[in-house]
Order: C-alpha cells, then sequence, then structure tokens
C-alpha cells in the first residue's frame, strides 16, 4: 500500500507541476512528508512485532534483551529488507536523517525513538551483533540440555542425571546474562535471557515430577520392604531426612514420608526388644561400667536417626541410663583417684571418657569429676609450661602426686577451713579468727567421711578442732594428715612439738624434723603470697617475684618486653652483688633477646647498645600487640622503661627479708631466674 502511494505521488509531481504552482501548493514538501511518515510507520511497525517492545525500553550500557529481539532474524529483515548484519554505513546515515523527521513530527512515542535510536546507531552494530551470537549460543546450549531433559526416563540412573543437567542449564544462563547485559537486563520477556530461565525452570520441575515421583516411590516401597532390625531403621530415617529435603510437590513427599514412619513404628518395638537382651544392666565395677558405657555409645549410634522417631527407642534409651546412675558416684570416687596418678591430660580426658557418658559428666557426680580432671588437666599444662621456663620446682612432685592443686572443686570444707598459708589449699584460705568454728567442724568431719584418703580435708579437719579447743582431736587429724604426706600437717605438728600442746610433751628434736618436712614440701617456706616474705614487704611487682620464685608461669604479665627487662635486670644486680651471673652472661641473654624480638639482628647491630635496640624493640611490639597504643602509649611505654628499676629494687627488698645471697630462698630464686632467662632468646 505504500509503494502505491509513494508512485501515485511521483506520477502527480510529474503531471501536474503546473497545476500545483497555480494553487499554491508546495508539492515538494508534500511528497517529503509523506516519504517521511512511510519511514516512520515502517519503524513503529517493527517496535511493534516484538511483543512487549513498545512498553519497555530499559536499556543498559551494554543493550537489553528487548534490542535483541529487535536485531534478530526475521524481525529485523521482514521490517528493513536486510538484515542487521548487512546494513552498510549508508543505511545508517539514511535512518538518522529519517529518525529526525520523525523526532519533528512526533510520529514515533519516545519508547519507540529510544529503542530506533540505539538500533540505528552504527557504533552499536559490532556490540549488537555480538551479544546476538552470544544469546543464539546460550539458547542452543539450552535447547540441546531442553533435549536431554525430554529424554530422561523414570528410572534410577535417569534420576541421578536430573540435577547435573539443571546445573549445566543454570550456569549457562548464567553465562549468557553476563555476556549479554553488563547493565541491568530488562524484563522477562519472551525470548529474553530472565524469560529463558524462567521457561527452563519450569522444564526441570516438569521433568523432576515427571521422573522423579515414579522412582522416589520405588525407593521407598523398596526400603519398608527390605527393613529390618537397626540397620533397617536407620535406612528408612535415612529417606526421611532426604524426604525432608525434597523438592517432590508436597502431596507426594507427605504421602511417602507416611509410609516410612508407619514401617519405623512397626519395626521400633522389636529392635529394642532386641537391643535391651544384648544390653545387660552393669554392675558394681569399673571394667563392666566401662563395657556398659561403650555398648551404650553403640547403640546410641547405631539408632541415632529412629530415636527421635521410635518412642520404644527412645524410652530404652532412658532406661539404660536410669540403670548407671546408682553406680556413678562409687564410679566418680575411684576414676578421680586414677585421675590423680595421671601425667599427661589427653590421658585424663581418655581415662574420664571410657566409664562416663558425655551427658553424665553435665550433672551429679560426673560434673564433679570433670571439674576435678578440668583442674588436674589445667594444672599438668601449667606445671609444663612452669618447667619449660623456670625448671622442675620442689613442690611439683606434691602437686603430680595428687596431695596439692589436684583435687576435686572446693568443698564447703575448703571454704570455711583452709589455711591462707597453705600452698596446697584449693580455697582463699580463712584466718584463725574468722573462721566459723562449728560450721568449719561439721563440714570437714563431712569431707573427711567422704573422701578419707585427702590429706588437705584432714589437715582441715585438725585445724578446725584446735580453734574449736579441742587440741587433742587436733593433733590427731594432723596426723592422719602427715601419715598422707601433706606439708602443712608437718608445720602444725612441729609448732605442737614445739610448744608442748596438750597431749604432746615439748620435743625440740621432733619439731624439727617436723619443720624441715613442712618447708621441704612448700609450707613455711617462702611458697605462699601470705608468707612474711612476699606478704610484708612493699613490692612494686610481687607477682613477677612470685612467678620466679615458685616457678609459676601464670604469675608473669603479658608484655615479653617488661618481663624480660625487670629479669635481667635482676640478673645484672646479682651478677654485681652476689657473683650467681657471670656479666658475660647477663650480656648473652640481652644479645639473644634482641635477635627474638628483631628477626634478623646481627651480631654488629646488637653492639650498638643494648638500650638503643630496646626502644626499638618496644615500639614494634607494641605496635604488633595493639596498634591502637601507636596512638597514646606513654604510660605503658613508662612502665617498661621503668621495669629494669622495679626490678632491681625488689630483689632487694627480697633479699633483705631472706638473709641475702646465701639464704636458701636465694639460691632457688636464682635458679629459676637462670633458666627463665635462658629460655627466653632461644
Amino acid at each position: 500500500m505504500s509503494k502505491l502511494r509513494t508512485g501515485l505521488l511521483l506520477s502527480l509531481s510529474l503531471a501536474l507541476p503546473g497545476l500545483a504552482a497555480a494553487q499554491g501548493f508546495n508539492l515538494g514538501k508534500i511528497i517529503k512528508d509523506s516519504l517521511s511518515s512511510a519511514s516512520c510507520e515502517k519503524y513503529k511497525r517493527w517496535v511493534a512485532s516484538v511483543p512487549g517492545a513498545a512498553a519497555n525500553a530499559s536499556v543498559g550500557r551494554g543493550g537489553s534483551d528487548v534490542v535483541l529481539s529487535l536485531v534478530a532474524e526475521p524481525v529485523f529483515s521482514q521490517a528493513f529488507g536486510k538484515s542487521y548484519r548487512e546494513l552498510t554505513q549508508s543505511d545508517f546515515r539514511a535512518a538518522a536523517s529519517s529518525l529526525a523527521e520523525c523526532r519533528r513530527g512526533g510520529t514515533l512515542t519516545p519508547t519507540e525513538m529510544q529503542l530506533t535510536q540505539q538500533v540505528w546507531n552504527e557504533h552499536m552494530q559490532v556490540t549488537l551483533l555480538r551479544q546476538q551470537e552470544a544469546l543464539q549460543a546460550q539458547r542452543a546450549e539450552l535447547e540441546g540440555i531442553r533435549q536431554e531433559l525430554a529424554a530422561l526416563r523414570p528410572v534410577e540412573e535417569d534420576y541421578a542425571r536430573l540435577d547435573g543437567l539443571k546445573a549445566r542449564g543454570d550456569a549457562a544462563i548464567r553465562r549468557g546474562r553476563a555476556s549479554i547485559a553488563s547493565g541491568r537486563v530488562a524484563s522477562a520477556d519472551g525470548g529474553s535471557v530472565l524469560g529463558d530461565l524462567a521457561a527452563f525452570e519450569k522444564e526441570v520441575e516438569a521433568t523432576r515430577q515427571r521422573v522423579g515421583v515414579p522412582v522416589e516411590t520405588q525407593r521407598v516401597q523398596a526400603a519398608v520392604a527390605a527393613a529390618e532390625g537397626s540397620a533397617g531403621l536407620q535406612v528408612l530415617t535415612g529417606h526421611l531426612d532426604r524426604l525432608r529435603r525434597s523438592s517432590l510437590p508436597a502431596t507426594v513427599v507427605q504421602g511417602l514420608r507416611e509410609s516410612l514412619n508407619k514401617r519405623i513404628t512397626e519395626l521400633a518395638a522389636g529392635v529394642a526388644q532386641q537391643e535391651r537382651q544384648a544390653i545387660h544392666p552393669p554392675r558394681a565395677d569399673l571394667a563392666d561400667l566401662a563395657a556398659h558405657a561403650a555398648a551404650v555409645r553403640d547403640f546410641d549410634n547405631r539408632n541415632s536417626r529412629a530415636l527421635n522417631l521410635a518412642p520404644p527407642l527412645a524410652e530404652l534409651q532412658r532406661a539404660l541410663r536410669a540403670e548407671r546412675q546408682p553406680l556413678l558416684a562409687g564410679a566418680a570416687s575411684e576414676v578421680a583417684r586414677q585421675v590423680r596418678g595421671l601425667r599427661e591430660p589427653e590421658q585424663i580426658s581418655q581415662l574420664v571418657a571410657r566409664y562416663f557418658l558425655a551427658d553424665e559428666l553435665q550433672a551429679g557426680p560426673g560434673a564433679e569429676l570433670k571439674r576435678m580432671a578440668d583442674q588436674r588437666a589445667e594444672l599438668l599444662k601449667r606445671l609444663s609450661t612452669d618447667v619449660a621456663m623456670f625448671g622442675a620446682q620442689p613442690e611439683h612432685a606434691d602437686l603430680l602426686a595428687g596431695t596439692s592443686q589436684t583435687g576435686p572443686a572446693p568443698t564447703r570444707c575448703d571454704q570455711l577451713a583452709a589455711d591462707p598459708d597453705d600452698p596446697g589449699r584449693i580455697a582463699p584460705g580463712v584466718s584463725d579468727d574468722d573462721m566459723n568454728v562449728a560450721a568449719a567442724v561439721q563440714s570437714c568431719r563431712e569431707a573427711v567421711k567422704a573422701e578419707p584418703r585427702s590429706g588437705r580435708l584432714q589437715f582441715q579437719l585438725g585445724r578446725a578442732l584446735l580453734e574449736d579447743k579441742k587440741p587433742q582431736d587436733a593433733v590427731a587429724q594432723f596426723r592422719r594428715a602427715a601419715e598422707l604426706q601433706y606439708p602443712a600437717a608437718y608445720f602444725y605438728l612441729s609448732e605442737a612439738y614445739k610448744s608442748g600442746m596438750e597431749g604432746l610433751p615439748r620435743n625440740d628434736k621432733q619439731a624439727s624434723q617436723y619443720a624441715k618436712l613442712a618447708e621441704k614440701g612448700g609450707y613455711g617456706s617462702g611458697m605462699s603470697s601470705s608468707h612474711p616474705v612476699f606478704a610484708e614487704a612493699d613490692y612494686e611487682d610481687a607477682n613477677m617475684m612470685q612467678a620466679v620464685y615458685y616457678g609459676n608461669s601464670s604469675l608473669l604479665g603479658d608484655n615479653g618486653l617488661y618481663n624480660f627487662n625487670y629479669l635481667v635486670a635482676q640478673a645484672q644486680l646479682l651478677a654485681n652483688e652476689c657473683r650467681s651471673f657471670k656479666l658475660s652472661e647477663v650480656e648473652g641473654y640481652r644479645t639473644a633477646f634482641v635477635r627474638g624480638v628483631i628477626p634478623g639482628t646481627t651480631d654488629g647491630m646488637a653492639r650498638m647498645g643494648f638500650e638503643h635496640m630496646k626502644n626499638i624493640a618496644t615500639t614494634l611490639a607494641d605496635a604488633i600487640r595493639n596498634p591502637r597504643s601507636m596512638v597514646d602509649n606513654g604510660a605503658a611505654r613508662q612502665r617498661v622503661e621503668n621495669a629494669g628499676m622495679y626490678g632491681t629494687r625488689d630483689l632487694a627488698q627480697m633479699w633483705s627479708g631472706i638473709g641475702g645471697c646465701q639464704a636458701p630462698q636465694a639460691k632457688r630464686y636464682v635458679k629459676n631466674l637462670r633458666h627463665y632467662l635462658s629460655r627466653v632468646g632461644a
């Protein structure tokens, strides 16, 4: 029709030029406007040929799915007589001219104009063609996957392939989306990327129902028919777990689950009866309790999935634990005794787990045992660190033997009657004046009755009786504690013989022997923080002094540079005053430490002077530990700078209290100090 109208206008322009001029018409303008209107109508029809295009002109930086549909074949060639790939530069120029006329005439809507201008932009041709190729490749790949989906049969082998095909399709769509639209992808109109995705997902779900429902039904039916015993219960509950995550229709899944639950209920009673016959009640014997614990764990593992679904099994699980309860208190006491003899933390956890189930360690005797075992394990770890830093200490033998700090959680007796000067106490301690005597006596009698082999408790009962004005009974308790080699009891017996306490004659020789035993065990030798060596002196850093003297690494601060400066200054003082260190030895500690703080430091750098290197190390250590400290670390740095002064002042205080370089306490301190400094630079 447009060709006919154009031909007619041309004929008229040739045949009637004079008539047009005589009547005052601008025939050229009429023809031009008519041609322009025809072109604009062509663009309008072209945009309308793509469903939804006229209503959606959102175009990203790399083009949209709507634009790609407009340049696709046969849409473009039907509208313009050639494919988009065949357009030439002159085609684009002619289109630009006609589009300008369309804009002036207002023939096209803003959406139509936007889409048309983007397609008829010669600078976009290469980009759009590349994107179109990517879209075509994606659709070809999806089509191949769709054909594979359509070929799947309702058998296990094909059902197993379904998820793989879905993953391949999803990956193809993601690649297509990434390569087609570097900006926002437009709406999910027919043929678009998002449309491909939606259509593909529908096909996958349809295939899942067509293939998956028969396969899953067959699986469940076969499992229900074959299920027997505990193994069968595990298989059935495994199917339940899998169906919980299934994407099959809810009605199908519900029916399959009902079938499984029915068979689980039928099997559970018989399985529970078989399990009950196989697991005999435990006897009051540790070996039998361990065997029973292993059997219960196996039961739990075999039936782990079914326990929440089969009431008979859950009831049996509770019964198995209930029959162990009467035996746990006695077992905990015996296992605690064995724990005290162990020297490796890993052995402790293994021993406790051998006799007790995990849930039995959450309350009652099991919980008390676990606390005691954890304390013992922590003690062993701490002693291992202490020995590495300071070497073996005199009291380590008592600690490892279980006569100090390795018992269970503090009892009421410990809280009411522990001696503040007793290194073996496991509670803060109560002074004579502050003791609640009546409550202490009663609590300690009960504690001793429950644990007669505890030297600590026997001693604390004696101390409470002494405050209760019953010296003879108190001495008897001290003797029992001494038989258990408890150091604090030796000290109290020494005082009793020295003063001639009621019931004992004065015996200076016996008093001296007991005093030596007490000091060897750590009581009265400066081991306690309440001993005059530490309690009465005004130390700048009492924790550091006690850390070295006791060989207790837990008392050390966390600033390694401060610790080193404090202690190496003491070594320097001891080298000058007691000849306990050599000056070259002290300088060696300093050099080794600098190398450790600043890797790669050479001997030449070390000879630049320790003070200079110490400042560098301080800044580096502070920055590593806490970057914020670089903003305001004046106080911390000042403390590090003063560490040497603190160390020498504290050492002088201690030396004045113990009698100088030759005192036994001094020799012990020097030994531990040397061991620590020799390890710092290692």
